[in-house]
């Protein structure tokens, strides 16, 4: 990992990346969100619409609304009640 991340340091690579995802992104924007965003977001996540219209990235590990994710001796989530 430490060459890829040298790699991705790159103020020429960071730009080809940038050059490159934008055109991907006008090609399509829902199918940049789903096959580039979607995959990099946390398996706990869900996209929650309110009445008002507002979108918001919600928890599945919490019970209710502000709760903290709960982990285990692992660090791994413990899914709500």
């Amino acid at each position: 990992m430490i060459l890829l991340d040298e790699m991705m340091a790159r103020k020429a690579n960071k730009r080809a990346l940038l050059t490159a995802l934008q055109k991907e992104f006008n090609k399509s924007p829902i199918g940049f969100f789903k096959t580039i965003v979607m995959p990099l977001l946390p398996k706990e996540q869900k996209l929650a619409v309110g009445a008002d219209g507002v979108i918001e990235w919600k928890s599945l590990l919490g019970d209710e609304p502000g709760e903290k994710p709960r982990f285990d001796e692992q660090g791994f989530p413990i899914p709500g009640r």
